[in-house]
C-alpha cells in the first residue's frame, strides 16, 4: 500500500492531540510547531485536509462533547459551557444553536444524539487527479543566479482562512500587466509573481505579493514600478497546471508531502512563480513554475 503523504499523517496527529486535550488550553501556534510546518502553511493544510479551520474544529469538538454531556450527565448547563471553553451561558447557547440548530436546554429535553463533525483527514479524488495530471511531483533542481525583478507590489493583511496568493496577486497583476511592454532589458519573455510572508499569528497573515518580470539591470524603468533583488540559490522547480482548488493541492503537496520527505529546508527567500502571460494564474488555463528556494 502506498504511503500517505506526510501532511496527512501530521494533520491526523494534530487531530488526535486535540481530541486528547479538549480540557486543556490549545494554542494553535504550538499545534503548528508540532507538525514542523510554518504557521500559515499549517493553517492552510489543516483546512484543506479536514474541511474547516483549526479554530472551528476545536470549537466543534468541544461542542460535540458538551452535547453528549447534556444527554448523559446531570451537570448544570453553565458548568458544561465553562468546560467547553465558553465564558458565558449566552455565548455557549449561540454557538450550540449554530452547530445543532437548537438550544442546549431544548437539546437535552429532546434527547437528540449530536451530529459529529468530520475529524478524519481525507484525500479527495480531485487531489489524486491533480497529482497525476496537474503537477510535476518530482521537481527539477537548478542553481539559479541572482534575479533582478521589477514590478508592482501590493501589501496585504488577511485572516489565515482568507489567504489566497492568486487572489491577492490579482490587484498587482491588473496594474502591472499594461506596463510589461514598457519594461526594457527583459531577461526573458516570462512574467512572474514574487511573494513573502512577513508576519503571521492566529488572526492575520501579513506580507506582500509582487507582479513582476526579470530584467538584466535596473535601468530605464517606467514610473510606478519597484525593484527587488532575489539572491542566487539552489531551487526546486515544480510545474503546475490548473486553476482554483488545484493551486491549494499543489501547495499542500509541496509543503506537506514533498518537503518533509526531501531532507531539504526552505531558504529565507520570497516565493517565486513564473509563467507565460497567456497562461497566467489569472487565466482560465494557468500553467506556471514554482521556484522553491532551498538550503
Amino acid at each position: 500500500m502506498e504511503r500517505l503523504p506526510a501532511s496527512i499523517v501530521r494533520i491526523q496527529a494534530t487531530i488526535d492531540y486535540i481530541d486528547d486535550h479538549l480540557d486543556d488550553p490549545l494554542d494553535i501556534q504550538e499545534l503548528a510547531a508540532q507538525t514542523e510546518m510554518s504557521f500559515w502553511h499549517f493553517l492552510r493544510v489543516f483546512r484543506a485536509t479536514v474541511g474547516e479551520t483549526v479554530k472551528d474544529y476545536i470549537r466543534r469538538r468541544r461542542l460535540t462533547r458538551a452535547a453528549y454531556e447534556l444527554l448523559e450527565t446531570q451537570q448544570n448547563i453553565i458548568d458544561i459551557a465553562l468546560g467547553a471553553g465558553f465564558e458565558t451561558h449566552e455565548a455557549f447557547t449561540r454557538a450550540f444553536r449554530a452547530q445543532f440548530g437548537t438550544s442546549p436546554r431544548e437539546f437535552r429535553a429532546a434527547g437528540k444524539p449530536p451530529k459529529l463533525p468530520r475529524g478524519i483527514p481525507h484525500i479527495t479524488t480531485d487531489y489524486l487527479a491533480h497529482m497525476h495530471k496537474g503537477l510535476s511531483t518530482t521537481p527539477e533542481f537548478i542553481d539559479s543566479p541572482a534575479r533582478r525583478l521589477v514590478g508592482v507590489k501590493t501589501e496585504f493583511s488577511v485572516t489565515p482562512e482568507a489567504f489566497d496568493l492568486i487572489e491577492l496577486g490579482a490587484e498587482a497583476w491588473k496594474t502591472f500587466e499594461p506596463l510589461i511592454g514598457r519594461i526594457p532589458v527583459r531577461a526573458n519573455a516570462l512574467a512572474g509573481l514574487c511573494s513573502d510572508i512577513v508576519g503571521a499569528d492566529e488572526t492575520s497573515i501579513q506580507g506582500y505579493v509582487m507582479a513582476c518580470v526579470e530584467v538584466t539591470e535596473f535601468a530605464g524603468l517606467p514610473e510606478g514600478v519597484v525593484a527587488l533583488m532575489r539572491p542566487p540559490c539552489r531551487e526546486a522547480r515544480f510545474r503546475h497546471r490548473g486553476a482554483g482548488q488545484a493551486w491549494e493541492y499543489t501547495l499542500q503537496y509541496i509543503f506537506g508531502a514533498w518537503l518533509p520527505d526531501s531532507h531539504f529546508a526552505v531558504a529565507d527567500q520570497p516565493a517565486y512563480f513564473t509563467f507565460d502571460v497567456a497562461r497566467s494564474p489569472f487565466s482560465e488555463a494557468p500553467e506556471m513554475d514554482y521556484w522553491l528556494a532551498l538550503r
